[in-house]
């Protein structure tokens, strides 16, 4: 296999080498790492692109909100959930962040908060706006599937008691 690959990206190099064209701004064929030159560096290029091909990066759904629906039915709130590309609650509403989360939501206030998160997340821990107490967040709802994200499955968090803060902190 190894001779069968060598022996493509060889022949490549060779049949691109005949239309490499210098002495232009237009780049070379075949100059697959930029270096201006087409040779054997290039076939290490390829190679290296086929045994290490990119990923595409992964979007995570995450909600936290007043809406009664995201609780009742988790499965049909994708629309309103808000996304990263890391594995965890985005770290800038943190406490130490300073920079809380305006919560928004259809429920009347003071109402139950609701959080939803991949299930191999941590279970997040809450502050109100005034960072000086922890909302105790209850799971309520484990592996749910939502529509339209396959592959994953979310938890679903309540807060004990009515809140009615517009802002929160989330730390884990």
């Amino acid at each position: 296999m190894k001779t069968k690959l060598f022996l493509f990206a060889a022949m490549l190099l060779v049949s691109v080498s005949a239309f490499a064209q210098s002495g232009n701004n237009n780049p070379l064929k075949g100059d697959v790492n930029g270096d201006g030159v087409v040779d054997e560096e290039d076939i290490a290029a390829v190679i290296a692109i086929i045994k290490n091909p990119a990923q595409p990066q992964k979007t995570y759904y995450w909600y936290v909100g007043y809406d009664q629906d995201a609780y009742y039915h988790p499965e049909s709130f994708k629309d309103n959930m808000y996304t990263t590309t890391t594995n965890a609650i985005p770290t800038q509403y943190s406490v130490s962040g300073n920079n809380g989360l305006d919560v928004s939501g259809t429920g009347t206030r003071p109402n139950y908060l609701i959080m939803i998160t991949p299930s191999t997340w941590s279970k997040p821990i809450i502050y109100g706006q005034l960072k000086d107490a922890e909302i105790t967040m209850t799971l309520e709802k484990q592996n749910v599937t939502i529509t339209g994200i396959s592959g994953v499955t979310f938890n679903v968090y309540s807060g004990t008691g009515e809140i009615s803060d517009s802002k929160v902190f989330i730390n884990y």
